[in-house]
């Protein structure tokens, strides 16, 4: 389940996701694919939905296990697949001896396509998009 917000407030954080790190020899990104929190604040995705921490913890694991495939701008699909991950929640942050005010979902993809590898050095995509299909619950 993807649980939402109807109308959250103006005060609730929305962020945009970016690729913190390139390795154009082996055509690499890294970055957030999907950021659930920020300094225990919850953050509202471009949708205007609220994803909780558990739910997008069981989609990865489910992802992670059967696909890892990737696409462009959610249309062509298999130009690379999902090579690193790791699901950043506060209680793997501690036991591993790590901080981050973000929870959520780091990612590594390996990209094959030379076409799509041009957009993301040349900075026209600038980060991770992801998708799902899930059902909303009310929050309140």
């Amino acid at each position: 389940n993807f649980p939402s917000v109807a109308n959250p407030s103006d005060t609730t954080p929305l962020l945009r996701g970016s690729f913190t790190k390139l390795e154009p020899a082996r055509q690499i990104a890294f970055g957030w694919a999907s950021v659930v929190s920020v300094g225990g604040a919850d953050i509202v995705d471009k949708q205007d939905d609220i994803l909780d921490l558990e739910s997008l913890e069981t989609s990865v694991y489910e992802y992670m296990s059967e696909s890892r495939q990737t696409g462009d701008m959610h249309k062509e699909f298999g130009i690379g697949k999902v090579v690193e991950s790791f699901m950043a929640t506060p209680e793997k942050l501690v036991a591993l001896g790590m901080t981050s005010q973000n929870t959520g979902w780091l990612v590594g993809v390996k990209i094959d396509s030379a076409e799509v590898w041009a957009k993301v050095a040349s900075g026209e995509y600038a980060g991770f998009s992801i998708g799902g299909i899930g059902e909303y619950e009310d929050a309140n």
